[in-house]
């Protein structure tokens, strides 16, 4: 690495740095202030409100580079051309012998990079803090009552629903199960005090164990329910020694999560994570997991892509348009993400393939990348 590439790279980085922060630091401020009630709900003391506050932002930070940094990224390479050219810099190394191709390559080759730290952020950093992601200023700590979206099992075709859910306790109280006609022969409704999610064991699969039921009134004469496929559905006392008279245990791969979290599972997931829940019969195998299980492999690509759309315009520049043309790569990154939006919204809704919907922006992008950035190659 020569002494040029260092000093672009630098100026690269603090462009990149000053711009994350700043956007970062305007979103969290804009939030923070509209979510102060809620914190004050919960806290006792300034001191305990300034520590509740630095802990959720900073997880809130990581979500936010894995969202804007394709989008800082090329700010921060525009604007750390846009500044060699303004002060001649650029003119100075043509003159020594550099090429545009030679002195953009360590920004791009940097912009490659922290495209793929930030895929990394988002495969291994943000599901370790999947509990933390999904809580919300008014629960912070888990322990405030939310509502529950009913949703049903796929695998046992049992309706879950709620009264309302505890995430610290992985707990639903006042929960409603209704059995399907073809486990019973009727549509039956289970109600019971609270309902908590367990993992499989030695004594019983993944589910949710129902505690002071309701309804039906005596479980301890009706044995335990299987399905067509002669698998166990409902655990009662009749026959499972572990459960308590009024208990029951509803067998179900649908995890409190999964449940309880709704669309936002999806997002703080692994690309790893969501392809098992393809094999899991209790979730529901909707279009826009597909979407998102390929949109997160094309994504680096997209980033890249983004890269070579944005530079172009701001390198074809001089000293007295390059604010035109840093406008018109304004526009084109816009461009870039509503194409993006549409089509993957158009393979949730099931009106083109999911994996078209992926690759499609790709396939639009990619030539037209390469048809800016002829010159810049050549």
């Amino acid at each position: 690495m020569t002494r040029i590439d260092r000093y672009l790279l630098t100026e690269f980085l603090k462009t990149f740095f000053i711009c994350f922060c700043s956007l970062s630091g305007l979103l969290i401020v804009f939030h923070a202030f509209s979510s102060l009630d809620s914190f004050l709900e919960w806290t006792t003391s300034t001191k305990e409100l300034l520590f509740a506050m630095g802990e959720y932002y900073s997880y809130q930070l990581i979500f936010l580079f894995e969202k804007i940094s394709p989008v800082v990224v090329v700010i921060a390479a525009m604007f750390t051309i846009t500044w060699f050219q303004r002060h001649n810099e650029m003119i100075a190394l043509w003159a020594a012998g550099l090429s545009t191709r030679r002195l953009v390559l360590p920004i791009l080759g940097m912009g490659m990079m922290i495209a793929g730290v930030d895929m990394g952020v988002r495969e291994w950093v943000i599901p370790q803090f999947k509990d933390e992601l999904t809580r919300s200023p008014e629960d912070w700590k888990g322990e405030r009552a939310q509502e529950v979206q009913p949703r049903y099992d796929q695998w046992s075709d049992i309706l879950i629903q709620g009264f309302r859910s505890y995430a610290a306790e992985s707990r639903i109280e006042q929960p409603n199960f209704i059995l399907p006609v073809s486990l019973v022969g009727q549509t039956t409704v289970l109600s019971a005090g609270n309902a908590f999610y367990l993992p499989s064991t030695s004594e019983h699969p993944a589910g949710y164990l129902l505690k002071d039921v309701i309804e039906p009134i005596d479980l301890t004469t009706t044995p335990s329910l299987r399905n067509a496929d002669q698998e166990l559905v409902l655990f009662t006392p009749a026959d499972q020694a572990w459960l308590e008279p009024n208990d029951c245990f509803v067998v179900s791969e649908l995890t409190f999560e999964q449940l309880t979290a709704g669309a936002t599972y999806q997002t703080y997931t692994s690309t790893y994570g969501l392809i098992q829940t393809l094999y899991n019969s209790s979730f529901d195998h909707s279009n826009d997991v597909k979407v998102t299980i390929h949109s997160r492999i094309v994504k680096p690509l997209l980033d890249c892509t983004l890269l070579f759309l944005g530079l172009p315009f701001v390198l074809k520049g001089n000293k007295q348009n390059v604010f035109v043309a840093i406008g018109i790569c304004v526009t084109l990154v816009i461009s870039f993400f509503v194409v993006i939006f549409t089509s993957h919204a158009l393979g949730g809704f099931g009106l083109i393939n999911p994996s078209l919907a992926a690759w499609l922006p790709l396939m639009v992008f990619i030539p037209l990348a390469i048809y800016l950035s002829e010159p810049l190659l050549n």
